[in-house]
């Protein structure tokens, strides 16, 4: 049976649960005509069950969507290209398992989610102490580059110091050889010097012998030699 006959179908079933009412008229009409001694209790005596069953399949095809209900399951067996009632069951069962198998993994994957989110937080929070600790360990080094730097001026000083004590020291050393070298040529001139007032030292002793002959007392004529602050007097 095809999905357009199957349509026909349930329009013609919904047709004749509408017509139960005109069905329960034409009975009691029925009645009137056929027999007319009953009474008007006696025909609803008889036509009471014919009532409740009315109102109870109403009922029911209400409670299953009406005339609805047939039409969606005829949309569903046309677009899924179904042709009978077994394959509307297997494509039935076919979705409760792949229902079920969504249910698995909607909940492996809410536990996943769940583990992720705990592992999340605790990468965070080991992000929180890296960053304490790299804050830590930046202080320090700003700390530690501060005092290299002070080292370093420091040690700047003192290598400038000790190279004005070098400079001073070569100075020094430089001037006192400076001394020296004047010291050892002042003692040249000086011996040259001496040696050369000795050359003409005979002629003025025998001039200072002389005149002290004749009771003059003579002052030491070598500018060179070391004599007393009072002159010498020669006695005859």
């Amino acid at each position: 049976m095809s999905s357009k006959e199957r349509r026909k179908k349930g329009k013609k079933f919904t047709k004749l649960i509408a017509s139960s009412v005109q069905v329960e008229d034409e009975t009691r009409l029925q009645f009137e005509e056929l027999t007319t001694k009953c009474s008007e209790k006696e025909r609803e005596a008889i036509l009471e069950p014919m009532r409740t069953f009315h109102r109870e399949l109403l009922e029911k095809f209400e409670e299953i969507g009406g005339n609805e209900w047939p039409r969606s399951v005829i949309r569903v067996m046309r677009e899924f290209k179904l042709e009978s009632v077994e394959e509307l069951r297997e494509a039935c069962a076919k979705a409760a398992q792949v229902q079920v198998e969504k249910n698995l993994l909607t909940e492996c994957w809410v536990e996943e989610r769940e583990m992720l989110g705990e592992q999340i937080q605790k990468i965070q929070r080991e992000k929180e102490v890296a960053e304490a600790q790299v804050n830590k360990l930046e202080k320090a080094l700003t700390q530690l580059r501060k005092k290299l730097e002070q080292e370093e001026r420091k040690s700047n000083g003192l290598w400038d110091e000790a190279q004005e004590i070098a400079v001073e020291t070569v100075k020094g050393e430089e001037k006192t050889e400076v001394q020296q070298k004047k010291g050892k040529r002042d003692a040249r001139k000086w011996k040259s010097k001496r040696s050369l007032s000795r050359g003409g030292t005979s002629s003025e002793e025998k001039k200072v012998s002389m005149v002290g002959n004749l009771g003059i007392s003579v002052g030491n004529t070598d500018p060179y030699k070391k004599t007393p602050e009072k002159n010498e007097e020669i006695v005859v």
